[in-house]
């Protein structure tokens, strides 16, 4: 019996990520060769867990190099500048498509010749990602930064990011005395003290929860909705395939196979399966479905 390692050597095995966010195999040299399909299929869950090991493992050690890296060039390539210091905590707004908004620690600032770069200095914000800085204010990264996050509390990541945004953008707003002087041509800088990230990013949490609620509850109308529909319904189909063709029946008679309105009838299958999404999601009051 192969291990582990073997069997990621020999069937060259790779993680991947689905855009639902489920982590998955991808095996590139598994085919024509006997049981390897399978082996892979019996160790999937122990091959995944070595895989996400070995993966984090090598972020660790990148990132660990990285930040030695820049701190060195910060002892190197040291720059003092009026309004900021390293350490210093952060709520910034980058202009480039798609805006952006964030909090960040100036874990760095460095003179523009640390990297050949044109600019007088170079403020590095974050350099492990926010993670060490959310572990400090006690909240979690993705209430600082939009970037470095899924889908927090089931909602969608573009209601997400919109929401963060709006947050910081409105704190901003009223803080635009705080403007770090020297900023990024693109990315501008305000200084923001410790109590106010915790709260700004209480804030995050509390925007973010009240939209997954709204869509929540649109979401649960929307399914007792269509159970309501099909109870209404002279017709009643059984299946989404009766359903199309009493459909067809109707675009047929009335619009004579063209295009126009006809009714959208549910089936009895449809009904079903809202009411089976609302029993998963707590929902106590939830209609009978009526032959």
């Amino acid at each position: 019996m192969k291990t582990l390692d073997e069997m990621i050597r020999e069937y060259r095995i790779e993680l991947y990520k689905a855009c639902d966010g489920r982590i998955g195999l991808q095996a590139w040299k598994y085919k024509g060769k006997p049981g390897a399909e399978e082996e892979i299929r019996a160790n999937k869950d122990a091959l995944v867990a070595e895989l996400v090991r070995r993966e984090r493992k090598r972020k660790t050690n990148e990132e660990r190099k990285h930040r030695e890296h820049i701190l060195n060039l910060q002892k190197e390539y040291p720059v003092n500048l009026p309004d900021l210091n390293v350490g210093d905590l952060v709520a910034w707004y980058d202009q480039r498509m798609p805006f952006s908004y964030g909090i960040r620690r100036a874990d760095s600032i460095c003179t523009g010749e640390a990297f050949d770069w044109d600019p007088e200095y170079v403020i590095i914000l974050s350099l492990d990602h926010g993670e060490s800085l959310a572990e400090e204010l006690s909240v979690e990264c993705w209430q600082l930064d939009a970037f470095q996050a899924g889908e927090p509390l089931g909602l969608g990541h573009d209601d997400y990011e919109l929401q963060m945004h709006k947050v910081i953008r409105d704190w901003i707003e009223a803080h635009k005395e705080r403007r770090i002087s020297a900023s990024h041509p693109t990315t501008t800088y305000y200084h923001i003290e410790r109590d106010e990230a915790i709260a700004l990013a209480g804030k995050v949490r509390e925007a973010v929860a009240v939209k997954a609620q709204s869509i929540l509850d649109n979401n649960i109308k929307r399914h007792i909705d269509v159970i309501s529909r099909y109870n209404h319904q002279n017709e009643k189909p059984l299946t989404e395939a009766e359903a199309r063709k009493l459909w067809k029946r109707d675009n047929d008679m009335y619009n004579e196979g063209g295009s126009g309105y006809v009714y959208d009838y549910v089936s009895r299958e449809r009904a079903e399966e809202c009411v089976a999404w609302l029993q998963e999601h707590d929902v106590t009051d939830i209609p009978a479905i009526k032959d």
